[in-house]
């Protein structure tokens, strides 16, 4: 009966810590922004299985939404995002083991006359959640703040209308970032009229601190890098990459970079160890790689270290792995996963096999999600992109990045929101050793 007993405390205790260790990895990892926690695309406390028993992962939940790209932020339990319907955007906070609304916030979002709806209308960006709030920006210039826990209004704006710009033509899709006590979001005017490309709030009273930069309409997320102690706000507008104070918006830096199509969709990637800037484009204009230095009287230089027109990435997720960027290359015709060294531009592998994709990475693996809705798991390795599971997950159009929080992934396409869990299958059962006995034995 002792033997019994003890077996059965064993198989318990390892039971709670088994999901103990599941609830801690996936509560502990926040995905706040577009791009995560470092806005990187990368999980670092992630759990990710490289098979699938049954030849696809595990589904916890699938339930339709509206129209959009907008990314999926995750916070405390709770998933944020937007879409669409009709002349209306929602905000949606929605319960991230179920998938039930928690709470939305619709606002009216008239489509402008000539914007190019072959795509859909938006929303593209994704909510910013910090610990109270949620802010996001809308396909044609709404800028909302919303308390976190209810939906409330607390702020907003018409930023296009206010700064009398044309909206994109493809939707505003920039996803906004924070800095200290302030919002950044990045719009732009069709024909450029307006110099205020990008506009600076308080995050708590919505009071515009400042606008500046005539440029016309970004569509890449902006990031915060770190070049020798001094902090810089990094976009690619259509013409250029430039380096900005985040604090007053005024230039340190600019390098030029414009494809043929004066669109670049694709944010840049950051190595703080190299201060190197990977930037990539499609139609027509590659990759580049850039040095960053700050002299003696703290001006920063920029130097081109590469350039390479057989990298084009248009807007997908890419991720830097151990000096490799991993991305996947093409627009509108054939696309290759691929690999480049960030500091020597060579090209360590391009493939087929997978549509135009996004690309991200956790516990030593890359996750991609190609446009027809198709998902793989692969090691990263420049050797080569060799998928240990793949399967079809979506439907066409899925131009989403996939978010990864533990071992939940979430993904979208255009009509419905899922969650899978990508972790390792529990462990098996413990089964009781020694020989059988009977009753009387034990009596």
């Amino acid at each position: 009966m002792i033997d019994r007993v003890s077996n059965f405390a064993r198989l318990r205790q390892r039971s709670i810590v088994f999901v103990l260790a599941c609830l801690t990895t996936t509560a502990s990892a926040q995905s706040p922004q577009f791009g995560g926690k470092n806005r990187d695309f990368i999980t670092q406390r992630a759990s990710v299985s490289a098979q699938w028993p049954g030849g696809k992962p595990t589904q916890l939940w699938s339930r339709d939404l509206g129209d959009g790209y907008s990314g999926i932020a995750v916070e405390k339990g709770r998933l944020f995002t937007m879409y669409r319907k009709g002349g209306d955007e929602f905000v949606v906070a929605l319960d991230a083991e179920t998938g039930e609304t928690i709470w939305e916030f619709k606002y009216a979002s008239p489509i402008p006359e000539g914007v190019v709806d072959q795509f859909g209308n938006g929303p593209n960006a994704t909510p910013l959640v910090d610990r109270t709030r949620v802010f996001t920006l809308g396909a044609y210039g709404h800028v909302h703040c919303l308390r976190k826990s209810d939906g409330k209004f607390l702020w907003s704006e018409q930023a296009a209308d206010r700064l009398g710009a044309r909206p994109a033509g493809f939707a505003y899709s920039a996803s906004p970032i924070m800095y200290k006590d302030r919002i950044l979001i990045l719009l732009g005017s069709e024909g450029g009229e307006v110099a205020s490309g990008i506009l600076c709030y308080h995050y708590r009273t919505g009071t515009l601190l400042w606008a500046r930069q005539n440029y016309a309409p970004i569509y890449a997320s902006p990031i915060i890098i770190n070049v020798a102690g001094q902090d810089q706000l990094v976009v690619v507008e259509p013409t250029s990459v430039v380096g900005l104070n985040p604090l007053s918006g005024q230039p340190y830096w600019e390098y030029p970079f414009q494809n043929e199509q004066k669109t670049n969709c694709a944010m840049p990637v950051w190595d703080s160890r190299s201060r190197t800037l990977f930037v990539s484009s499609a139609y027509g204009k590659g990759s580049v790689g850039l040095r960053l230095k700050r002299n003696a009287a703290g001006d920063t230089g920029v130097e081109e270290l590469w350039s390479n027109k057989k990298i084009q990435v248009h807007h997908g997720a890419t991720v830097l792995v151990d000096g490799y960027v991993y991305a996947s290359s093409g627009s509108f015709g054939p696309a290759f996963v691929s690999a480049i060294n960030l500091q020597t531009g060579k090209i360590a592998f391009r493939q087929r096999g997978f549509a135009k994709a996004n690309i991200i990475y956790g516990d030593g693996k890359l996750i991609l999600l190609d446009e027809d809705g198709k998902l793989a798991i692969a090691s990263a390795s420049p050797d080569g992109f060799s998928p240990t599971a793949q399967a079809q997950i979506l439907e066409k159009t899925a131009w989403t990045a996939p978010t990864l929080v533990g071992n939940r992934l979430y993904l979208r396409d255009r009509k419905k929101i899922i969650a899978l869990d990508v972790g390792p299958p529990p462990p098996p059962p413990e089964r009781r050793g020694g020989r059988k006995t009977n009753k009387k034995e034990h009596s």
